[in-house]
């Protein structure tokens, strides 16, 4: 799969005070994933794949943890020809499972994420994250540093396994895919995320990373024109989503946008 990111990716958001506030701000709020709509989202259950004497050994001769290596020396974990006893595996197997449920509770109860998708014009992105129309939806320039780690989701029908020594070993970042896999039923979103080491943050980002926002179908005249206030005078486009007159899809066109002024219609 090409995980290249593209060169803009879109947020959605509802129309509200909060949302207001944040495009004023130039904000964007990193949630905790125990918030998230899907029960599965960031709380993918761990699928641990077998541990084998082989793996022992790698343990034991790969690892940086002195405490690991000495163990070879027990004649209870290791026969006379330096071979993983049964007892070694289990051992290896417990405390590298404690270890990956330890850092699965960290991660689902202190990683913020932000979410964002490929695309501006979808109608069950518009409906689930944008209010039913009545929203918004941002568009970010991928290059801008608040964004400059940014993971594809990836949608599959079965649970990842996790290699426990590949883990314990820390060679791999395996435990960010519990924060990176979706259902496949979710595949429609076309998600990539950010991920920040702690919840409940706000990252502010630079006037020239948001390069458009999209107002809702369904988002009302008086609304437009504050939006359109908000972002008067910066390099931000303005467009507004339709409903096309042949197909079942929104079509988007760019609209201009001057101060209001008392006793005149909005130009939105």
């Amino acid at each position: 799969m090409n995980d290249q990111v593209p060169p803009t990716l879109y947020k959605y958001q509802g129309y509200s005070a909060r949302t207001l506030t944040a495009l004023k701000m130039r904000a964007i709020w990193f949630g905790p994933p125990s918030g998230f709509k899907d029960p599965f989202d960031c709380a993918v259950p761990l699928r641990f794949g077998p541990v084998t004497a082989r793996d022992c050994q790698r343990l034991v001769t790969e690892s940086s943890d002195p405490e690991w290596a000495a163990l070879i020396h027990d004649r209870q974990l290791f026969s006379a020809e330096g071979l993983p006893t049964e007892a070694m595996r289990t051992q290896v197997e417990g405390v590298a499972r404690k270890t990956v449920e330890d850092i699965s509770e960290d991660t689902y109860l202190k990683r913020g994420v932000a979410c964002f998708s490929e695309t501006c014009d979808n109608l069950l992105l518009w409906s689930h994250y944008g209010a039913g129309h009545r929203g918004l939806c941002l568009e970010f320039d991928t290059s801008s540093p608040f964004l400059n780690r940014l993971h594809r989701v990836q949608y599959s029908d079965e649970v990842p396994e996790i290699d426990l020594v590949e883990m314990t070993l820390g060679r791999t970042q395996k435990m960010i895919s519990l924060l990176l896999t979706k259902a496949t039923c979710w595949s429609y979103e076309r998600e990539w995320r950010a991920i920040h080491s702690e919840a409940r943050t706000v990252s502010f980002y630079g006037v020239d990373a948001l390069t458009a926002v999209y107002l809702g179908a369904e988002l009302r005249a008086a609304e437009k024109d504050v939006v359109a206030h908000l972002l008067h005078g910066t390099p931000t486009k303005l467009f507004e989503m339709r409903r096309s007159t042949s197909s079942f899809r929104l079509e988007s066109r760019l609209v201009e946008y001057t101060p209001y002024r008392h006793g005149a219609s909005p130009n939105v």
